[in-house]
């Protein structure tokens, strides 16, 4: 049977954490022990890889348009596929020999970011620990600005007031070490931003951590409906390599939206104050 780390009850408790300023330090449930100590040949990179920006490709978001919000905050995020990750035999073991490594897709015709994937390993991932992380830079991705006006502003999310959109990372700092490549960054809400899209972050983070010989392969698909500037949401799956899935898989998909909030994902502007 196929395992994940957290629970997603945790879900809402961490996002009222990270709101408040707090950081989430609790031990969280791991595997087997038995499972912990597999043993890997795989190449063990010690610092991040440089991440590559490759041509533009079709992937398939179809199993995202039957997915519905239930406008709660803790089913931001929901499970594809009964949350078994699709990746073929010769996508898991992409350039296995590398060790870890991180693409981008080309931004299309209208601006928006497209398919991130990657391979990840625990000593990559404690090297950008070390690293001392740079400001996300100040740069507007699609959805962010209509007709030159900003479409962010203050609303409550859980009671608190907080800013509607985020830059959202398609692939997180603590995973890539990447905070400013433009291919790398959409607009997001922040119950998008974490506790969604933070809680498949962390479960994988966490993985690694408790099982430091292995590697994942991760891949985040944001789904983007028609000419839409504004991102639905996006999918994401990952699963263990060397053991095929058996101690980490998942596949889900986290919802770009808030509480209270209506919005034209046509240009990204919206209304409602939150609640």
């Amino acid at each position: 049977m196929k395992k994940k780390i957290f629970g997603k009850l945790a879900v809402v408790a961490l996002f009222l954490s990270l709101l408040s300023g707090c950081r989430l330090l609790e031990e969280t449930e791991t595997t087997s022990s038995t499972s912990a100590t597999a043993s890997s040949n795989l190449p063990q990179p010690t610092k991040a890889p440089v991440p590559q920006i490759l041509p533009r490709k079709v992937s398939d978001t179809s199993p995202y348009l039957k997915l519905e919000w239930d406008g709660t905050l803790k089913n931001i995020l929901v499970d594809v596929n009964q949350n078994n990750p699709t990746f073929t035999e010769a996508e898991l073991t992409q350039d296995a020999a590398k060790g870890s490594w991180v693409t981008f897709s080309a931004l299309d015709d209208r601006g928006r970011v497209g398919t991130a994937d990657a391979l990840l390993c625990e000593s990559v991932l404690k090297a950008i620990g070390e690293m001392k992380r740079p400001a996300i830079p100040a740069k507007n991705p699609t959805a962010w600005k209509t007709n030159g006006k900003s479409n962010n502003r203050q609303v409550k999310v859980d009671g608190k007031a907080t800013w509607l959109y985020n830059r959202s990372h398609i692939i997180g700092w603590q995973l890539a070490g990447d905070a400013g490549t433009k291919e790398n960054i959409m607009t997001g809400t922040r119950p998008f931003n974490s506790p969604g899209m933070l809680y498949y972050e962390m479960t994988i983070a966490n993985y690694l951590e408790t099982h430091p010989t292995m590697h994942v392969r991760y891949r985040v698909i944001p789904d983007f409906r028609g000419d839409e500037l504004l991102v639905r949401g996006v999918g994401l799956m990952a699963e263990s390599v060397e053991d095929k899935g058996a101690t980490l898989a998942f596949n889900g998909y986290v919802f770009n939206d808030t509480p209270g909030v209506t919005f034209n994902y046509e240009n990204g502007t919206s209304m409602g104050q939150g609640k």
